[in-house]
């Protein structure tokens, strides 16, 4: 009986779980500008860990007729950003009766970074 009251009880190791809602979905995108042009490229590859979600996902779109936006990672993420970028060309249109200009949609960009600030998105802009 000694022996049974002086081994230490057994406890399972604790195991911590973490909420992390985003998956690195991966990709590129690279560009390139000069003084007259810009070519910007990417992959179409979606992927989450080994497994190819799809391979027809383009990480470029067209903003407006002079403007190119490409982001990687958290595809949901980019998704809302375009959204919420798409909206914000449409009250700017409205608003100033005119597309919104390059410039001013660089700058909107740093705007909605700031605004998630306290639950950060999980993309990159080029």
């Amino acid at each position: 009986m000694a022996t049974l009251i002086e081994e230490p009880y057994k406890t399972h190791p604790t195991v911590e779980h973490r909420f992390f809602p985003y998956s690195q979905n991966g990709g590129t995108v690279v560009a390139v500008s000069g003084e007259d042009f810009a070519v910007i490229g990417c992959d179409t590859r979606l992927s989450e860990g080994y497994s190819i979600l799809s391979r027809d996902v383009t990480k470029v779109r067209k903003m407006t007729s002079k403007t190119l936006l490409g982001c990687v990672g958290f595809h949901g993420d980019v998704l809302t950003l375009t959204k919420t970028l798409e909206a914000r060309m449409k009250q700017y249109k409205h608003t100033h009766g005119k597309d919104m200009s390059c410039e001013a949609l660089a700058r909107c960009c740093p705007q909605n970074l700031y605004y998630r600030r306290f639950f950060p998105t999980g993309y990159t802009i080029s």
